[in-house]
């Protein structure tokens, strides 16, 4: 990968509970928009398997955070969703995965293990999508 669809200043490893659900949030709804603007059937189903698995593990991953560090999340602010490029969904699907590795570093540094096995899931289904994306 490139260049990061993410600011430099939201390249941090250096995660917290708010930028973690900041990201989420922007996965999910690059994810959202993305299926929306596809013109392929498998590409249209991949991409709207990403989303939903965003926005399953969302509300998951943040509540299992403050569970775990007895804190509540801040309004932060979400980066900008692009439209539609030919490349773009795999590249987000690849930020993804790398998020994914972040989040599962984020769980271990802290003793969420909670945190660390979702991570490790999202990764691996992430991993399948993006599979599934050199199909279409």
């Amino acid at each position: 990968m490139t260049n990061s669809l993410f600011p430099k200043e939201m390249l941090s490893t250096s995660l917290t509970i708010d930028s973690i659900k900041a990201k989420l949030t922007w996965f999910e709804l690059q994810f959202h928009e993305l299926h929306w603007q596809t013109f392929g059937l498998g590409e249209h189903q991949a991409i709207g398997d990403a989303y939903d698995l965003v926005f399953d593990l969302k509300d998951e991953i943040t509540e299992q955070m403050m569970g775990y560090s007895n804190t509540r999340v801040k309004t932060t602010p979400v980066e900008p969703i692009k439209n539609y490029a030919p490349s773009l969904p795999t590249q987000v699907v690849a930020e993804c995965i790398v998020f994914a590795k972040q989040l599962q570093d984020f769980g271990k540094a802290n003793n969420m293990p909670g945190i660390e096995n979702i991570a490790q899931d999202l990764s691996g289904k992430m991993a399948r999508i993006k599979y599934r994306l050199t199909l279409s």
